[in-house]
C-alpha cells in the first residue's frame, strides 16, 4: 500500500494520501458488513467474494493516470483484504476450542505481519523493475490465494473442535 502511495507521488502528496486514505478505509470500514456476509452467506463464499474484489483492485490500479480509478483500485484491494480476512478469521475460531483460540489467532497475526512485510519488500522490487504494472500482478496474485483457498473450503469442512461450553453436565441421576 505505501508503495501504491508513491506511485501516485508524482500527482501530491495530498492525492497520494487522500488515495491512501481510500485504501485503508476499504480495510477497515467494510468489517461488520463482511461478518455479516461471512455469517449469512458462508465464510467460503465471502472468501472468493473478497479474491475477486482483490483482483479487481489491482486490475483498475494499473490506471494511476486516472486518480480516482487508481482510488477505487486501491479501495477494492483494501476491501478485498477485508472480505477475506474477516471469515479467515472466523473459519479459524470456528476449528478451535476457546483455550487454542488466543494462541492460534496471536500466531496467525504474526504470520499476516510477516507476509505483509515480505509482500512489501517484494512490492519495491516489482515496482522498480516493472511499475505499476508489477504491482497489479503481485495484486492479482495476491486475489488469486484466497479465491484458491476458498474454492478448497467448499469442497473441504472443517470441523470445530469442542469446547468446555459444548461439555455435558454429568447427571445427578445414579
Amino acid at each position: 500500500a505505501l508503495l501504491a502511495g508513491a506511485a501516485l507521488m508524482p500527482l501530491g502528496g495530498l492525492v497520494s494520501g487522500a488515495v491512501m486514505l481510500g485504501h485503508f478505509g476499504g480495510m477497515f470500514l467494510p468489517s461488520p458488513v463482511a461478518g455479516r456476509l461471512a455469517d449469512r452467506v458462508s465464510r467460503s463464499t465471502c472468501i472468493l467474494m473478497g479474491g475477486l474484489v482483490l483482483g479487481l483492485g489491482a486490475a483498475l490500479f494499473v490506471r494511476t493516470d486516472l486518480v480516482w480509478l487508481a482510488g477505487l483500485g486501491l479501495f477494492c484491494v483494501g476491501a478485498g483484504w477485508c472480505l477475506t480476512y474477516i471469515p479467515g478469521s472466523a473459519i479459524l475460531a470456528d476449528a478451535t476450542s476457546f483455550e487454542e483460540r488466543g494462541t492460534l489467532f496471536g500466531t496467525n497475526d504474526a504470520v499476516v505481519s510477516l507476509f505483509g512485510a515480505t509482500m512489501t519488500i517484494l512490492a519495491g522490487f516489482l515496482y522498480a523493475g516493472w511499475g505499476v504494472l508489477g504491482l497489479a500482478f503481485l495484486g492479482l496474485g495476491c486475489g488469486a490465494l484466497p479465491f484458491a483457498a476458498g474454492f478448497a473450503l467448499r469442497h473441504h469442512r472443517v470441523a470445530r473442535a469442542p469446547s468446555r461450553a459444548d461439555a455435558v453436565a454429568p447427571s445427578d441421576e445414579a
